[in-house]
């Protein structure tokens, strides 16, 4: 806030607080001559805020015990106050000093309290947003990678199945076919078939 917008805010706050005073004239001059018929004076025992350390924006509090008081007037407000009381507020940058002025039978008192702000700097949060992303392809390329080398794997261990051509093949090329094939067609009769038969069951057991 600029020293233009201060000055025109504390400006509008003192007409208002002028105004105020003036609707309740009748009730501050009955409590100044209340006072002061039973002779009370005015005692000042505390001011402070709630928190004295403050973010800018947030919302705090302003606390006061004043006893035997006409009225009280608070710097950052235009409002009246007749008691002990509490006034919260927004921080503000700029404002981090406030004062309390308590009026009383021939007596006026003034009260400081502080607080300090800390401003908080706004964060870019679309590089987190990219890099979630990045994490979840990431992860879905390593759950596809995984779904790969797995399906390979179970290849692997596939037993392939048996030839049968090439094992007919061999079977075929082997010396014993051939020996066979050769004296079956050396026979001529159904006698020498079966004496060949005998020979072949007789080598094979």
């Amino acid at each position: 806030m600029t020293n233009k917008a201060n000055k025109k805010e504390s400006s509008s706050r003192q007409r208002l607080l002028i105004l105020k005073l003036t609707t309740n004239s009748l009730k501050i001059i009955f409590r100044f001559l209340k006072l002061l018929f039973n002779g009370q004076k005015m005692e000042s025992i505390s001011f402070q805020p709630d928190s004295e350390y403050c973010v800018d924006g947030t919302i705090n509090q302003l606390r006061w015990e004043i006893r035997n008081a006409v009225f009280i007037t608070v710097s950052n407000s235009s409002q009246l106050f007749f008691n002990s009381g509490q006034l919260l507020f927004k921080v503000k940058k700029g404002q981090k000093e406030f004062q309390l002025t308590a009026y009383g039978v021939g007596k006026k008192t003034k009260l400081f309290t502080k607080i300090k702000v800390i401003a908080l700097n706004k964060k870019d949060f679309s590089k987190v947003e990219t890099i979630s992303k990045n994490i979840d392809v990431n992860k879905k390329k390593v759950e596809l990678s995984k779904q790969i080398k797995n399906c390979t794997i179970s290849f692997q261990n596939t037993k392939q199945p048996k030839q049968s051509k090439q094992l007919q093949i061999e079977l075929n090329q082997s010396p014993f076919l051939k020996n066979s094939s050769a004296k079956i067609r050396l026979t001529n009769s159904i006698e020498e078939l079966k004496n060949l038969k005998l020979e072949l069951e007789t080598d094979l057991n």
